[in-house]
C-alpha cells in the first residue's frame, strides 16, 4: 500500500462504513469537491485496494447510472487497526457488496442524510444527529443490535420492535430545542395493507404505539435531549408510490404525526422545504419539518 494514509483519507473511508455505500455525486457532496477531483481520488483508492467499485443504479434525478463505492477488506482492516471499527465486525456489516440488491433504498437514504448535513451546514443555528438503522457505527456495543430499535410494549407482556431506516433529532440551538423524527424509505416494494400484516399500515400503527407508550423516550438519553412525541416521514422514491402511500396514511386517521414526500420534492427544496404532506391529507397545503425555521435547502450544484 504506497498510499500515504492520512486523517483524511481515514475520514473518506469511515463515511464509506458510516452510509454503506456511497455514489460519486454524494461523495462529491459530502467532500465539498468537484466531480472531477473526487474522481481523481476514489480511482486512487480502488487501485490501492482500500474500495471497492460497486455496481451502479440509476442515480434518483434520472440520470446516467454512476460509480458506487464500498469498503474493501483491506480497508475495513485499515479502519480497525486505527480503532474507528469494532473488531469483531464482519464485512457483510460494513462492506457495501451485500447491499447491491439494496442499492436504489441505501443511496436513496444516503441522499437523505446528505441532504440534512447541507442543511445544518448552511444554518447556523441549527444542529443534527443522526442513526441509522444499518451502520456498523450504529449498533449497540453490548448486543450488536442497532441502537434503533426500539422494543415497544404490547398485550399481554409482549413486545414488538420499532426500527426505523433513520432515527434523528434536529436541535434548534438559539432555543436548545430538539424535535425528533423517524424516517422510512419507501420504494413501493412494501404492500400498503395486507391480510398476512408486514404492510405499511402495520408499521405505522406500530409507531402509534410506540407514541402512546412513550417508548421514544429512549432517544432522551442516547441524545442527551428533552423530546416530546416525535414524527414519522415517509421519503417515497417517486411521485406514483407519494400519493396511494398518502391515501393510506390519509385513511388511518388519526395519523397526524406521520408526514408523507417524495424523493423529487426533496431535491428540489431539500428536507427543510415545504414539502411534506401531514397525515397524508394532499388537499392541505404543504409544510416544513422545521415549522417557522422553514426554507428551501436544495443541494448546490456540483461543478467538475
Amino acid at each position: 500500500m504506497s498510499t500515504r494514509i492520512t486523517q483524511d483519507t481515514l475520514n473518506l473511508l469511515r463515511d464509506l462504513a458510516d452510509y454503506r455505500m456511497l455514489s460519486l455525486s454524494q461523495l462529491a457532496h459530502l467532500r465539498s469537491k468537484g466531480k472531477h477531483v473526487t474522481r481523481k481520488r476514489m480511482k486512487q483508492l480502488v487501485e490501492e485496494g482500500l474500495v471497492e467499485l460497486l455496481p451502479g443504479v440509476l442515480t434518483q434525478r434520472g440520470g446516467r447510472p454512476e460509480n458506487v463505492f464500498g469498503l474493501s477488506k483491506t480497508g475495513i482492516q485499515l479502519l480497525r487497526s486505527e480503532k474507528a471499527l469494532d473488531q469483531t465486525l464482519a464485512f457483510e456489516q460494513v462492506g457495501g457488496v451485500n447491499l447491491v440488491h439494496q442499492a436504489a433504498h441505501q443511496l436513496l437514504l444516503g441522499w437523505w442524510r446528505i441532504h440534512l448535513v447541507h442543511l445544518c451546514q448552511t444554518d447556523s443555528r441549527l444542529e443534527s444527529r443522526l442513526l441509522t438503522c444499518n451502520s456498523p457505527l450504529a449498533l449497540s456495543p453490548k448486543t450488536g443490535v442497532p441502537i434503533v430499535c426500539t422494543q415497544v410494549p404490547f398485550e399481554d407482556n409482549a413486545t414488538v420492535h420499532v426500527t426505523p431506516d433513520a432515527a434523528f433529532i434536529i436541535t434548534d440551538c438559539e432555543h436548545a430545542k430538539s424535535l425528533l423524527f423517524f424516517l422510512e424509505v419507501d420504494m413501493g416494494t412494501e404492500p400498503l395493507s395486507s391480510e398476512d400484516g408486514g404492510d405499511i399500515r402495520e408499521k405505522v400503527n406500530r409507531y402509534k404505539r410506540c407514541f402512546r407508550t412513550t417508548a421514544y423516550k429512549r432517544y432522551e438519553t442516547i441524545w442527551g435531549a428533552p423530546l416530546t412525541g416525535f414524527r414519522l416521514l415517509f421519503l417515497a422514491d417517486s411521485v406514483s408510490r407519494f400519493v396511494p402511500l398518502c391515501s393510506t396514511i390519509r385513511a388511518m386517521s388519526p395519523s397526524g404525526f406521520v408526514w408523507i414526500t417524495s424523493a423529487d420534492r426533496m431535491f428540489a427544496e431539500g428536507v427543510s422545504g415545504k414539502i411534506w404532506v401531514a397525515g397524508g391529507a394532499t388537499d392541505q397545503s404543504a409544510q416544513s419539518i422545521l415549522d417557522r425555521l422553514a426554507r428551501p435547502a436544495p443541494l448546490s450544484e456540483l461543478h467538475e
